[in-house]
């Protein structure tokens, strides 16, 4: 996904938590990679929660994902670059799966909808 198309859908969801569920599945997933291309992951497949140390809504989603079995790997917001920092930074705890990304709030009910991935499972 080329950078400015990436940066409108960052600026869209910074003013709408739900601004990618609009995306097809193809778009969702350059956005997924491109994403996850900042924080030097490649693995779509898998569930990552972006935060920072320290945040304790953050720790308490980390917890949450734990408790219902959920394999969910941190990825800190500060090693990020500041376009991702500035856009974020104000919605994290930010859960994000192969299929969604989900913004803060959101709760055990919200999780337990998320597709079934049995790779995702501990």
């Amino acid at each position: 996904m080329d950078n400015s198309k990436f940066i409108k859908y960052l600026q869209q969801l910074s003013t709408n938590r739900f601004a990618l569920n609009v995306l097809s599945g193809h778009e969702y997933q350059d956005f997924l990679h491109t994403l996850l291309a900042h924080f030097h992951q490649q693995k779509a497949n898998q569930y990552y929660l972006i935060g920072t140390d320290g945040c304790h809504l953050c720790d308490d989603v980390m917890t949450l994902c734990q408790r219902i079995g959920l394999n969910v790997a941190a990825l800190e917001l500060s090693d990020a670059d500041d376009v991702l920092i500035d856009t974020l930074g104000l919605m994290i705890p930010i859960l994000v799966t192969p299929t969604a990304l989900l913004c803060y709030p959101f709760g055990v009910m919200d999780l337990m909808a998320l597709p079934v991935m049995t790779d995702n499972m501990t």
